[in-house]
């Protein structure tokens, strides 16, 4: 049996549109600059500070979570890519509730490779069997709510699976995944 069709019974699903051939990327600082402009414009002021774990896949439905400090105040901003036209990479901003105090907190980042590693630990512990491969673009910010998106290689098929941040205690950082229902 196919990893995806274990994954289908072990892991919540949830659907996500497939890609295409030649991928846009929004570097960091632009991607940065972007939000920063953006929420500005909708909030009447500018915020301190934003920042992004990385650069920004041009795919429909690829997230990514930002934290923008605002009169002190840290906020979990979701960047979502919502249209892509040719180079073009257009995203909507939810900015999700403060957290709770000021912290440094947002400043940690869980590595990309590390997650990559943990994701696949919850595959072969869900499943009982590895994946072939997977890859996890971007960084994810050491906060509960932040995401980001990584992929899994079952052969020639490809899954989307969506990591968020549920717990944080110290260097400790437990999430959730949810994979996608079909391949892309």
């Amino acid at each position: 049996m196919k990893l995806g069709r274990l994954l289908v019974a072990a892991i919540a699903m949830a659907g996500i549109a497939g890609c295409t051939a030649q991928i846009p990327i929004v570097d960091k600082d632009t991607l940065e600059n972007q939000v920063f402009e953006r929420l500005a414009k909708e909030w009447g002021h500018n915020p301190q500070k934003v920042k992004c774990p990385s650069a920004l896949r041009g795919e429909v439905k690829q997230k990514q979570t930002c934290v923008v400090t605002d009169d002190g105040v840290d906020h979990l901003v979701t960047v979502t890519v919502v249209k892509v036209d040719g180079k073009n990479v257009d995203f909507k901003l939810d900015t999700g509730a403060p957290l709770n105090a000021p912290t440094t907190q947002p400043e940690v980042y869980v590595g990309r490779e590390d997650v990559a590693k943990q994701v696949a630990e919850q595959i072969l512990a869900k499943t009982g069997r590895p994946a072939d491969m997977v890859n996890c673009p971007n960084d994810l910010p050491a906060v509960v709510g932040a995401t980001t998106t990584c992929y899994i290689h079952d052969g020639s098929d490809v899954y989307d699976a969506v990591v968020t941040v549920r717990e944080v205690s110290g260097d400790d950082v437990k999430f959730d995944v949810q994979v996608a229902g079909e391949p892309r």
